[in-house]
């Protein structure tokens, strides 16, 4: 039987899973196996699932934590990635990214919708290659439409560490209100929202808050429930 290992976080949640779901649609019209794997691609990982599905080869969502997976953990093994971070990749390595800017472009659609005048970015904590492709259409699109925007991006702290919903909370309490918030991950979401409440700030109605990467696990947990912009 060919098969073909497919290393995710999650098989059944969020954009994981609707990975996972085509890429088991386009094994069936190849007519190979694929064998979702939930678990870190370590060496030693790798070696215990090579040596019972002897794959032809194998794909690694790169979801987080696992951005920089190193393609050399594979040895002789083909490998396809997806979502690596494209400046620590090795030459000839394939690797399907989805598109940041549209992220961007469909947060600025939805929070445009609210009618607020004012608008903000919130990037991850630790700096990623995708921040940037996700906030500069947002922000771009939104002053177009006379929306003011500011931005509170990576100083190298988590944000859901104490210095980093510290420094949260301090930008939050500065914005003018009402203001439509674009967060850069469905993480950095969950933690605005906390933010928000511990501040008194009312959303949707103060404060409006879109994520990116539709992690329902996440999104459907918080108080109001986090709304967010699924990748392609």
């Amino acid at each position: 039987m060919n098969t073909i290992l497919f290393f995710t976080i999650s098989s059944t949640r969020g954009c994981s899973a609707t990975l996972l779901r085509g890429a088991k649609e386009e094994a069936v019209r190849q007519e190979v196996h694929l064998q979702p794997v939930e678990t870190e691609p370590t060496p030693d990982a790798i070696r215990d699932f090579t040596d019972v599905w002897h794959p032809l080869g194998a794909i690694v969502n790169c979801a987080w934590p696992w951005f920089d997976v190193d393609p050399g953990l594979f040895g002789t093994l083909p490998v396809a990635m997806v979502g690596h971070g494209a400046e620590t990749l090795p030459p000839g390595i394939p690797n399907v990214m989805h598109d940041s800017r549209e992220a961007g472009l469909e947060a600025a659609r939805e929070l445009l919708a609210t009618g607020f005048r004012h608008a903000a970015y919130i990037g991850p904590g630790q700096s990623r290659y995708w921040s940037a492709d996700r906030r500069d259409p947002f922000l771009r699109t939104m002053q177009m439409h006379g929306v003011s925007c500011q931005i509170m991006e990576s100083d190298g702290a988590n944000i859901d560490t104490k210095e980093g919903q510290t420094r949260l909370r301090a930008f939050l309490s500065g914005l003018p209100r009402p203001c439509a918030v674009f967060a850069g991950t469905d993480i950095v979401g969950v933690e605005v929202l906390a933010a928000a409440r511990y501040l008194g700030i009312e959303v949707p109605g103060e404060m409006a808050v879109v994520g990116v990467d539709d992690n329902e696990e996440l999104c459907e947990r918080t108080v109001p429930t986090l709304s967010s912009v699924r990748p392609d």
